[in-house]
């Protein structure tokens, strides 16, 4: 797939990541992204450069914000954006698991 392409598929997918396990740094969301969470045929290894240029396109367009620690939140833009593109039911979903077994792992 040529750069641009994968730029173009990744930008509603990372934005949707960060939404789902806000706040995450850079190598969260590239773990996410080439581990065994993520189907066989949809799992990729995003070159760092790639995945630090679609990270900052995110911020300059203000769909994500980025802390004094590196960590990565969507912001209200962002979550428009999502809503726009019929991604809130899922996200709200699967947001719901991973906080579940956030929970699951600290005791509570």
């Amino acid at each position: 797939m040529p750069s641009s392409d994968i730029k173009e598929f990744l930008r509603p997918t990372i934005l949707y990541l960060v939404n789902v396990y806000e706040p995450c740094a850079e190598k969260d969301v590239k773990d996410i992204l080439s581990g065994p969470g993520i189907a066989a045929a949809l799992r990729y290894d995003v070159p760092d450069h790639v995945l630090r240029s679609v990270l900052e396109s995110l911020e300059k367009s203000g769909f994500v914000f980025r802390t004094s620690k590196r960590l990565y939140t969507v912001t209200s833009a962002g979550l428009k954006v999502l809503a726009a593109q019929r991604m809130a039911f899922p996200r709200d979903k699967h947001r719901l698991y991973y906080l579940k077994k956030s929970l699951l792992r600290r005791g509570q």
